[in-house]
């Protein structure tokens, strides 16, 4: 999964020691196959139907922007969707689910 971000000013982007995690330029890529290899296999009563919340961290000043999703596994790369940041002035941190 591919999180790319278009924001005013620039975020500057980190993993941390999160494993699968990586980064390059403006965009996140995250290897989330191990956590729906283990759903699929762990629970066969809700079929393909799978959610993901990443929760993330903005810290400091006014951010505005749009973030872009695209999946990607071996059947190919999904369409990108984008959504819109919401307007927050973030005085320490502020954590939203995507």
């Amino acid at each position: 999964m591919n999180l790319s971000f278009d924001t005013i000013p620039r975020v500057r982007l980190s993993c941390g020691a999160l494993a699968g995690c990586s980064v390059s330029g403006n965009t996140l890529t995250f290897d989330v196959a191990p956590m729906f290899t283990q759903w699929f296999n762990g629970d066969t009563a809700f079929g393909g139907l799978a959610q993901l919340q990443l929760p993330f961290g903005i810290e400091g000043g006014t951010v505005t922007g749009t973030v872009t999703v695209t999946l990607r596994n071996r059947q190919g790369v999904s369409n990108s969707v984008s959504f819109a940041l919401p307007n927050m002035a973030v005085a320490s941190q502020s954590r939203r689910p995507i």
